[in-house]
């Protein structure tokens, strides 16, 4: 039946039924207590459900954490062992104070700032600023939290209490699905980390998860445990190898009740900012060029597209030509000609800005519109912005910077793709704009993109290119109204030149542009 405590209160409670009603009656309530504290049974559920919310209650403490990963490559089996502690204080006042430790690297986070000492080198880092290899450094808190879950009662009822030397441990399996459903933003952390640490293009859960939980006497958590397996690709000179991965990750729970007294390095204060070069040279550039009263610039943004509906995987190109003037007047001039091919039909349309009004011609045709939410599609002003995006920092950490014999600088970046994605969300949506404007994106799949700038001797942009591949699958509405999925493969490329600012820039618009009819939207 379990074990039970009377509690001081209800003692009290007997004592003074006894006195007031007796000793049958004292008796019978006496009884009944001890019924009800009998049937209070502790289960697998009750225990993670009190253990989790009272170490997480708790304003700091200490993790060892441990994890083991087994790479299974062309027959080789290697392994690495990853170990670090976190020392927490100030949890409950989200003023999280931690350091992490591994042979290498020890962490330092303080309110806006993280400090840190990497093989022997001192720095620090603004936080939104972290290169990404750091972050598990620095996120200590959703680390712990992502990880320590308190699964349903469901999923625990055939669960069984193991206890030995007052520690109590419930063991479990769950499904590949079962276990991403309820461990998403763990699965989604680990998955990022094997993919960047071993260079994957991709890594998927296979087989069954194991989850071991172990609560102290005093009711914290003691150890929180879990073991995966997983198949990751990766794609070498053109060829495609599977590796397949085990891992163990364990959470041990020290300090817990006498809590942690986080001290930082010595002389922390005095590190060095760690601002990167590359960010430094792209910020100055693109500060410097747009702040230009003219420019003169072209774009091409090629989508090579490999479909079902296609025999052969076709280009898509587009082209445009930008000339623009008194742009810091209020009234700039601008003249646009812009060209888009698909299997050999191209459409063509020209745009000429004068203040508050657009001029417009395409297929044959000349309008003429106001400034407002109908000229949003000719703004080839905000294609650039677009094309020519100022990258976070964290990125730009890893870039190359290198010069040129005539004093321009080339910086080359990666852009890892989980960040693809939301950065060139515009190259992604002129993808999908090309092949259908009804088509609506279900999912897409992105590689790493590379991109290069080059900044001219005197500080301004000149170059800035983008290369990078994806799958989409989009819904396609059929005849009944639903949307069917298709699977769409492209090669993205766009480079965006602009003259250097020395030109003079001529605005030139269309002929007859003046006797174009208003249309009044």
């Amino acid at each position: 039946m379990g074990t039970f405590r009377i509690r001081t209160r209800t003692k009290r409670k007997i004592k003074k039924a006894l006195k007031k009603y007796g000793p049958a009656v004292g008796l019978l309530i006496f009884t009944i207590a001890l019924l009800f504290r009998a049937c209070e049974i502790e289960t697998p559920y009750s225990l993670l459900g009190e253990a989790i919310p009272k170490t997480l209650s708790l304003d700091s403490f200490a993790i060892d954490n441990q994890i083991t990963v087994v790479s299974q490559e062309q027959g080789v089996s290697k392994t690495r062992n990853f170990a670090k502690r976190l020392q927490i204080s100030g949890y409950q006042t989200d003023t999280v104070v931690s350091s992490a430790d591994t042979e290498n690297i020890a962490f330092y986070n303080e309110a806006l700032y993280s400090y840190a000492v990497i093989d022997g080198d001192s720095m620090k880092f603004k936080k939104e600023n972290i290169p990404v290899e750091y972050l598990e450094f620095v996120d200590v808190a959703d680390e712990v939290e992502h990880m320590l879950i308190a699964l349903p009662e469901a999923l625990l009822e055939d669960v069984k209490i193991q206890k030995e030397d007052g520690v109590k441990t419930i063991s479990l399996q769950l499904t590949v699905n079962t276990f991403a459903a309820y461990y998403e933003q763990y699965v989604s952390e680990n998955r990022a980390s094997l993919i960047r640490g071993y260079r994957l293009d991709d890594f998927a859960l296979s087989d069954i998860v194991s989850v071991t939980v172990s609560v102290n006497k005093k009711g914290y958590l003691d150890s929180y445990f879990i073991s995966y397996k997983g198949k990751g690709t990766k794609t070498d000179d053109g060829i495609r190898e599977e590796i397949w991965f085990s891992v163990e990750d364990r959470m041990t729970f020290v300090e817990t009740e006498e809590g942690v007294s986080v001290k930082p390095m010595v002389g922390y204060l005095h590190f060095p900012e760690n601002v990167s070069a590359p960010y430094h040279l792209l910020e100055s550039a693109m500060t410097k060029t747009k702040a230009l009263d003219a420019i003169q610039a072209t774009y091409a943004l090629n989508m090579n597209v490999d479909m079902d509906l296609l025999e052969n995987p076709t280009d898509i190109p587009i082209y445009a030509v930008i000339q623009a003037t008194d742009l810091r007047s209020g009234k700039p001039r601008l003249y646009s000609r812009r060209n888009i091919s698909m299997l050999n039909v191209s459409k063509e349309t020209e745009v000429y800005r004068e203040g508050n009004y657009y001029y417009i011609y395409v297929a044959g045709q000349g309008l003429k519109i106001k400034s407002g939410i109908y000229t949003h599609n000719y703004d080839v002003l905000s294609d650039l912005q677009e094309l020519t995006l100022m990258l976070p920092e964290r990125i730009l950490m890893n870039g190359n910077i290198t010069e040129q014999a005539d004093g321009t600088k080339i910086v080359e970046i990666t852009v890892p793709k989980a960040d693809v994605v939301e950065l060139f969300d515009f190259h992604i949506d002129e993808t999908v704009m090309a092949i259908s404007n009804d088509a609506k994106i279900q999912e897409v799949s992105p590689t790493d993109a590379t991109v290069l700038i080059t900044v001219s001797e005197d500080g301004y942009l000149l170059s800035y290119s983008t290369q990078f591949d994806m799958k989409l699958t989009l819904g396609i509405k059929n005849e009944t109204g639903a949307r069917d999925p298709m699977e769409v493969k492209v090669k993205m490329d766009s480079i965006v030149n602009y003259t250097h600012p020395s030109v003079p820039v001529t605005v030139t618009p269309m002929e007859g542009y003046e006797d174009f009819p208003y249309i009044e939207y």
